[in-house]
């Protein structure tokens, strides 16, 4: 009272404004909930409420006045900004304030997906970051254990796409790629491993795994990559990676050439 702060309105006032807060308390509570005292044969106030209660209290007026957090907070968050930038620039009609919509350019994104090229059944997959309460974990980048990293495609080769079976022709189209643009020509298998020579150039190291699962582990229970499939029939198939790329590779043998590319050759 000392501080001309208002008293908090209970929760359980329902005509009761709650504009100042609400206070969910009640006097001669107890932490413990009343089936620990009646199990010991202790006999306590009917109109005690425990801690449990108060606290199933708070989440329905909680329900009541907030929207889902992971659906509706980024666009409650954006108005409120909008209000506050109002506020702020009649205030302080000299400073430059400046915003950014990321939330309104994604979310145009998502909604725009199919125009955009962007296959609509991997939208809201985590490539990165897989797992954790809310679909992401800081702690399983990409390219780590478990995680789905880059698919291991080349040209326009995706896994498990029926392109990858076509024997009979050289050069053929492809109308529903996985990754955007959606429409891509590429040349087939039969005809790359016909090839004299043929380079994979690789860089970052968030593909380092597919590198690992291509060059070094040929188990049968690994996902097969459609980079596996290049088998030349006489020619020289070599590889240019830059060093994070590279730095899951175990037994293969590498040569440095300078101080980016590391090239591995197989004859």
């Amino acid at each position: 009272m000392a501080l001309g702060l208002p008293l908090l309105n209970p929760y359980l006032d329902k005509n009761a404004s709650f504009s100042n807060g609400v206070n969910f308390a009640v006097a001669g509570s107890t932490a413990l909930d009343f089936t620990f005292f009646t199990t010991r044969g202790i006999v306590i106030p009917v109109i005690t409420a425990p801690l449990s209660v108060q606290v199933n209290w708070f989440k329905q007026y909680l329900a009541s006045i907030c929207c889902s957090p992971t659906a509706n907070y980024p666009a409650w968050s954006n108005a409120y900004s909008s209000s506050q930038q109002f506020s702020n620039r009649m205030e302080f009609p000299n400073v430059v304030i400046i915003s950014a919509d990321y939330y309104g350019a994604f979310r145009s994104l998502l909604i725009r997906a199919p125009l955009l090229g962007f296959n609509t059944s991997s939208l809201l997959k985590a490539c990165c970051g897989i797992g954790g309460p809310y679909s992401y974990d800081s702690n399983r980048a990409c390219g780590t254990a478990g995680v789905p990293g880059p698919d291991g495609h080349f040209a326009s080769l995706f896994p498990s796409h029926s392109v990858l079976d076509k024997k009979e022709v050289w050069v053929t189209l492809i109308t529903e790629s996985p990754k955007p643009p959606p429409e891509r020509i590429t040349f087939t298998l039969p005809v790359i491993n016909s090839a004299s020579n043929v380079a994979m150039v690789v860089t970052s190291g968030s593909k380092a795994e597919a590198v690992h699962l291509v060059i070094d582990d040929a188990k049968p229970d690994r996902p097969s990559l459609p980079a596996k499939l290049v088998q030349l029939t006489k020619g020289n198939l070599v590889w240019f990676l830059d060093k994070t790329a590279a730095s899951k590779l175990g037994k293969t043998k590498i040569s440095e050439q300078g101080l980016a590319c590391t090239c591995l050759v197989f004859m």
